[in-house]
């Protein structure tokens, strides 16, 4: 009998892309700022997010929320090489820092 659940689920949940993140050396935070800057926090050096070398990107909506959207992304510090986080918000609920930062990785 086929499975009728046609409830949305996540492709992965947020721990289990924090924790293969990590498992691949991303470990440090980045925090996003606006105007399209990112800090990483191993170093405390804010830079512009087109500078910041990223990997991974992953995207999330919420199974029980579909305005509940986020991206999480693996990224290098172009200071100091750390690899790092970034967790931003995207649509209805994305603050300015968190838009500022998505358009500019998305960038050229």
């Amino acid at each position: 009998m086929p499975d009728r659940d046609q409830t949305p689920r996540d492709p992965s949940s947020m721990f289990e892309i924090l924790a293969e993140l990590a498992a691949e050396g991303y470990t440090e935070d980045m925090v996003p700022h606006e105007g399209g800057l990112i800090v990483c926090r191993h170093c405390d050096q804010e830079r512009p997010a087109g500078e910041f070398d990223h990997g991974s990107l992953h995207r999330l909506e919420g199974a029980s929320d579909p305005a509940d959207m986020s991206a999480v992304i693996g990224l290098t510090c172009p200071n100091c090489s750390a690899k790092g986080v970034l967790v931003l918000m995207y649509g209805p609920e994305a603050g300015a820092a968190d838009n500022d930062v998505m358009i500019a990785l998305d960038g050229p």
